[in-house]
């Protein structure tokens, strides 16, 4: 974290990993942390789109509690990003925002999160009550970011979570999915379905030792066969 600035009590940290395949980010995000709140340590936090030419041209993109902790993947466009959100103890997710005017961007969605979570349901036939994220109050599950697509229309997550069976015995590992940004839907390629099917032997065999080969690349859309592609 930098030094505070001048009269305020602020604080600036860079939160962005930049566009993976951008050889010159037009941007980066910045966080500004404020005043402490009155009988508590608790402080908010809000984070800056921030031009990488001019440091005066900034525009808020989101604020939360400074005990959530957040990054973000811009796309390699940069019309996207997708911010990576840590709730707590077995509990992440997703956020995804669009570009609109300048460095100006707008959240796609409100509930990611669930939507994965649905998405997944409804393609393994396991009722919505038994997927941990709908089971409790706790929402537990976790969703990874993996990479974004070269043309910027996909971006690959991953989902993983226990206690399917109340029992925390079983559960799946590297559940991969893509979002697609064009068409504003979660789906599936058959490389991703087969992938898939060792998600919950994956988490069974989970150790120290154990080695999975995951993937590290997501399927240009112009690129793939549509037909090979169910949307929900």
């Amino acid at each position: 974290m930098l030094p505070v600035l001048a009269a305020a009590s602020f604080f600036l940290a860079s939160n962005l990993i930049v566009a993976e395949t951008h050889p010159n980010p037009s941007f980066k995000i910045e966080s500004v942390e404020g005043a402490e709140k009155p009988d508590s340590d608790e402080v908010d936090v809000s984070e800056f789109v921030v031009s990488t030419k001019d440091p005066n041209m900034r525009e808020l993109l989101s604020k939360h509690p400074s005990t959530t902790h957040v990054s973000f993947v811009s796309s390699p466009d940069e019309k996207w990003i997708f911010e990576h959100i840590s709730y707590g103890s077995r509990m992440s997710g997703g956020n995804l925002f669009k570009r609109e005017e300048g460095l100006k961007f707008k959240t796609l969605t409100d509930d990611f999160d669930e939507k994965a979570w649905r998405f997944f349901a409804k393609e393994q036939k396991i009722p919505e009550q038994r997927v941990p994220f709908f089971a409790g109050d706790s929402r537990e599950g976790m969703i990874d970011f993996v990479t974004w697509s070269s043309d910027s229309a996909r971006v690959l997550v991953s989902l993983r979570a226990g206690d399917f069976d109340g029992k925390r015995t079983r559960g799946v590992y590297l559940w991969y999915v893509y979002f697609n940004t064009r068409e504003g839907k979660f789906e599936l390629t058959d490389r991703l379905r087969v992938a898939n099917k060792g998600a919950w032997k994956r988490w069974e065999n989970f150790g120290e030792d154990s080695k999975f080969k995951e993937l590290t690349s997501a399927e240009p859309l112009d690129q793939s066969t549509r037909s090979t592609a169910r949307t929900k």
